[in-house]
């Protein structure tokens, strides 16, 4: 069940993620609120994996060499290669 962001949570989400910064929130009492209005504990899941195909295919969407792609995520042209090719 996906629960609706209105503007109150959104403020809620927002006055949490500022009282954490700031040292009054603890992790776990800021999870538990971010979990709570964003639809439980994939809210908190990480980013998914990509494969090398995944990534060459957001590079080739961007219109990008490998070279600017490496450049914008302060990567070495080397490191996009080879893990585009161990991926393939």
């Amino acid at each position: 069940m996906t629960k609706r962001n209105t503007r109150l949570t959104l403020e809620l989400l927002e006055t949490a993620r500022v009282m954490h910064a700031g040292g009054v929130l603890t992790d776990v009492v800021r999870d538990k609120i971010t979990m709570r209005h964003l639809g439980g504990a994939a809210a908190l899941a990480g980013p998914a994996e990509l494969t090398g195909d995944d990534i060459k295919a957001l590079r080739e969407q961007a219109n990008l060499s490998q070279a600017v792609f490496a450049s914008y995520l302060k990567l070495t042209v080397g490191y996009v290669s080879s893990r585009l090719c161990l991926q393939a």
